[in-house]
């Protein structure tokens, strides 16, 4: 961008950001056309689409005569553009909102730009020991220093809003939402303040018809969790998960939670493979799970096959921990039930049920490298 606007200038052509910009990014998706799948790509397209229109209009919402309160103030319009513009896109994909962000980018406008001028320097001249040490010194420091404030920042109480889940639609609306306000304040037209009114209506009853499903739907979830077990029986806001991982652990942080979360699930009891429990929408003994009206068996390990009798008749077997003794038992005695297999079974393993169960029509379902698999119970 900045190369096409140094030649526009160098030739004394009409220099237009918005063309400059769809131009530098329909040159990246000539050479790469899945860039434009990369989170990357589209937040930093978007921020400088925000700083090209909106700063203009948010700068002009305060006036002051102190030339040092004129530069913080515009300082504070190019965070607040680039924040708003990139706020439903960065909901969507890490479902939090930054509280401090404008405090966070006013202490880092100083050591980014000594950093980004040192590093220039650092770069370009010749390597001469006092002068590139002395560089090499202050560009380590000011990267330490500002490390160090934003670590501060972040351990702010209410430093973030989480918990954010938003539908795609949903952060189409509040694109709407934004253009149409920003385009108000700007061109004062009605139309536009009524198209941001009824598309918050609509994002409202959007997220309101979620909170309800959400509340008057069961659903019992097998988590893709590649080496661990991850079973998710929800009933409204409540959740009993069993699991081989803590709640402490960053394996159950990154892959079970955020489950959780975005089933709108506030109460949540975890119970380990070899825990008996009951609550008021499931139980479990031994190897037996009962989840409302479904019934799922556990083959784990070794072990034998004498809980495989047909009376269970369960409505998954859930095989896990390569549980190659279970193999024929399962084919034989519960043709008719739904396999799940386990991201912890060897390709070997897999290969074999998968065999095994085309033979026979058996239902199956992998969760080894693919999706999760979700049943709706109502």
């Amino acid at each position: 961008v900045v190369s096409m606007v140094v030649i526009g200038r160098t030739f004394s052509r009409y220099i237009n950001s918005l063309n400059i910009l769809a131009i530098s990014a329909f040159g990246l998706l000539l050479y790469d056309p899945y860039y434009i799948t990369e989170v990357g790509f589209q937040l930093a397209y978007l921020a400088v689409d925000g700083l090209i229109i909106f700063r203009p209009v948010v700068y002009k919402w305060l006036k002051f005569k102190s030339k040092f309160a004129d530069r913080i103030w515009s300082v504070c319009s190019v965070s607040i553009a680039a924040q708003v513009v990139t706020f439903p896109l960065s909901a969507y994909y890490f479902h939090q909102f930054p509280v401090y962000f404008l405090i966070s980018n006013l202490l880092a406008v100083l050591p980014v730009t000594i950093i980004m001028y040192t590093g220039i320097i650092y770069l370009l001249l010749p390597q001469i020991p006092v002068v590139s040490n002395g560089l090499g010194y202050i560009l380590e420091h000011t990267i330490l220093l500002m490390n160090k404030m934003l670590t501060v920042i972040e351990r702010l109480p209410f430093v973030s809003i989480n918990k954010i889940w938003i539908s795609g639609i949903e952060c189409l609306l509040l694109y709407a939402i934004i253009i149409s306000l920003f385009y108000f304040l700007y061109d004062r037209k009605t139309w536009l303040l009524k198209m941001c009114l009824v598309c918050v209506l609509l994002l409202s009853i959007s997220i309101s018809l979620k909170k309800i499903n959400t509340q008057q739907t069961d659903s019992l979830a097998f988590l893709s969790l590649r080496k661990h077990v991850g079973i998710v029986m929800k009933n409204g806001d409540k959740a009993v998960v069993i699991s081989d991982l803590t709640d402490t652990d960053k394996n159950y942080k990154y892959s079970i939670q955020p489950y959780l979360e975005s089933s709108g699930i506030d109460n949540v009891q975890v119970y380990n493979l070899k825990q008996d429990m009951r609550s008021a929408f499931a139980a479990k003994r031994y190897n037996l799970i009962q989840f409302g009206d479904k019934k799922i068996l556990i083959c784990e390990g070794k072990g034998n096959d004498d809980f495989l009798d047909r009376e269970l008749n369960p409505d998954y077997i859930y095989v896990t921990g390569n549980s190659r003794g279970f193999v024929n038992a399962i084919i034989k005695k519960h043709p008719q039930q739904m396999l799940v297999i386990d991201g912890s079974n060897s390709d070997r393993l897999i290969n074999l049920l998968k065999k095994r169960a085309d033979s026979c029509t058996l239902k199956y379902s992998v969760l080894k490298r693919n999706k999760s698999l979700l049943v709706v119970s109502n």
